[in-house]
C-alpha cells in the first residue's frame, strides 16, 4: 500500500513491515514472523527494489521473524538498539512480564541475525532514530521527512486502534516508561505515526 511518494506499507504481512525510499536508498522498516518473507520478496520484485538498510524499531519475533531470510537474499545492513541487539544475533532472550508472550516464544521464534549492528549513533539522511523505551529496554521509532511531511515508524511504541494511540499494557516489559515513549511520541506532533500494528494515525500540530 503506498502512503505517500516515498513511504510503502508491504500487504499481507503480521506486523507492519514499512518501507521508505530515501535518497535512492532503500530503508526496510521491521520484518514481521517468518512467514512474512514471502509478501516482502513480492514487494520488492514488482517494485523493482531491494533494501540496502533493515532498521528493527524492537526485537519481538513478530518483528525480526523474516530478518534473517531477507537478509540471506537482500544483504541489507541490518540496525537496532543495543539493548535489543543480544536478543537479534540469538545471544539473550527477550526479558518478559507477560505469560502470554513467553509462550508465544515458546512455540515462534526468530533465526539469528548475528550481522545486525547498533543504531545509536547512526546518521541517515532526512532519518533521525528516536529512542521510545518501554515495550522492549531497546525500543526505538525512526522519524522520516520526506520535506513536506514527517513520518514516525513507530513500532510497538504505540498501538492504534480507532484512530487512537495507546500503549499494549499486555506485551509491553515496563508500563511506565512506554506511557512515557507514547507521551514523548505525542509531543512531536504534527507527524503522521506508523505503528506496527493498526493503521496511520496523523497528529496535527
Amino acid at each position: 500500500m503506498k502512503i505517500s511518494d516515498s513511504v510503502f506499507l508491504i500487504d499481507n504481512t503480521n506486523a507492519n513491515v514499512y518501507v521508505i525510499v530515501n535518497e535512492g536508498e532503500v530503508f526496510q522498516i521491521d520484518s514481521g514472523l517468518k512467514s512474512s518473507f514471502n509478501a516482502i520478496r513480492k514487494f520488492y520484485s514488482e517494485n523493482s527494489l531491494r533494501p540496502n538498510y533493515v532498521l528493527i524499531t524492537h526485537a519481538h519475533v513478530d518483528h525480526i521473524g523474516a530478518l534473517a531470510e531477507v537478509y540471506r537474499y537482500y544483504k541489507p545492513k541490518i540496525f537496532a538498539h543495543g539493548l535489543d541487539l543480544k536478543v537479534i544475533r540469538g545471544e539473550e532472550k527477550m526479558p518478559s512480564r507477560s505469560f502470554l508472550m513467553r509462550l508465544f516464544g515458546v512455540f515462534i521464534k526468530a533465526e539469528p541475525v548475528r550481522e545486525a549492528d547498533e543504531i545509536i549513533n547512526k546518521n541517515f539522511k532526512n532519518i533521525e532514530v528516536i529512542e521510545t523505551p518501554g515495550h522492549t529496554p531497546g525500543s526505538v521509532s525512526y522519524l522520516y521527512n520526506d520535506g513536506k511531511e514527517r513520518y514516525l515508524f513507530v513500532g510497538d511504541a504505540a498501538f492504534e486502534r480507532k484512530g487512537k494511540l495507546f500503549v499494549n499494557r499486555t506485551f509491553s516489559l515496563d508500563l511506565k516508561t512506554a506511557e512515557e515513549s507514547l507521551n514523548k511520541i505525542i509531543g512531536l506532533k504534527p507527524v503522521t505515526i506508523l505503528p506496527g500494528h493498526g493503521n496511520p494515525v496523523k497528529l496535527e500540530q
